[in-house]
């Protein structure tokens, strides 16, 4: 008799566990996955804000001897200046 009642529970937790989880994949499903339209543009300025602030707190870890914020200092300053010259650009036109 225990063993029916146990088989049982086992039985409604193993459906309830399929149902949510049907419902999270069905729900996942329904969610249309957007997809970054070319005319959006990106506010280069903003950028460029992030990436001097990003630089000053890479040149604050390289003073103090981080060799890992050495590399990423030179990685954030040519993305700076790569930054910069897409501005320039956009700018021009």
């Amino acid at each position: 008799m225990f063993k029916l009642l146990i088989s049982f529970v086992l039985i409604g937790l193993l459906i309830t566990v399929g149902y949510v989880i049907y419902k999270v994949v069905a729900d996942m499903v329904k969610q249309p996955i957007v997809p970054r339209q070319p005319n959006e543009t990106i506010n280069i300025d903003d950028v460029i804000d992030e990436l001097e602030f990003k630089v000053s707190r890479a040149e604050i870890h390289a003073e103090k001897g981080i060799k890992s914020a050495e590399e990423t200092l030179e990685y954030l300053k040519t993305e700076l200046v790569k930054a910069r010259e897409l501005k320039s650009k956009i700018n021009k036109k």
